[in-house]
């Protein structure tokens, strides 16, 4: 009887922990093009595709990566709705991602350094394979905080990366 019961007990965590990341995914994939209209460009081009978005854990603010698919002629549309500028031997290694304004003055982030949860996704921890890829950034003091906001690009690849974080 006892064993009966053990093994109820254990089906239905098992059941229950099945469902909580099965919701999760599920969950998380609805709301992707909503979260990329609000944090990057809002109507979606016709040529973005495959949208993949994270958000690390932030002390206060706000942190998103995404991942996308995006033919040039519609990477303008993005530039052209804020103020990013070009930037320099941007490079990802060690979980920092680092660029040069100019080539004396450079900036250094780590989005997925500083926390455990959620971890590192793959389709962001292979941009440190990326050969020579575009980047744009914007650096800028608001009210409510610093934003830094960096768009990479893959010409070979037709996919790009962009990051927004708001730090308080």
């Amino acid at each position: 009887m006892k064993t009966r019961t053990f093994r109820s007990i254990l089906l239905t965590v098992v059941v229950l922990v099945v469902c909580a990341v099965f919701a999760r995914v599920v969950l998380q994939r609805a709301k992707t093009p909503d979260t990329f209209r609000r944090y990057v460009l809002d109507p979606i081009p016709e040529s973005v595709a495959r949208i993949r978005a994270r958000q690390p854990k932030t002390l206060g603010g706000y942190g998103f990566t995404f991942r996308f698919e995006i033919d040039r002629s519609d990477l303008a549309a993005i530039l052209d709705s804020r103020s990013l500028e070009r930037v320099h031997d941007l490079a990802y290694e060690g979980k920092v991602l680092s660029w040069y304004w100019t080539p004396s003055t450079s900036v250094s982030m780590s989005p997925y350094g500083y926390s455990w949860w959620p971890p590192e996704p793959k389709w962001f921890a292979d941009l440190g394979r990326w050969k020579d890829p575009e980047a744009y950034a914007l650096e800028q003091r608001r009210p409510d905080g610093r934003i830094t906001e960096v768009l990479i690009y893959n010409p070979e690849l037709r996919e790009a990366i962009f990051l927004t974080w708001l730090a308080r």
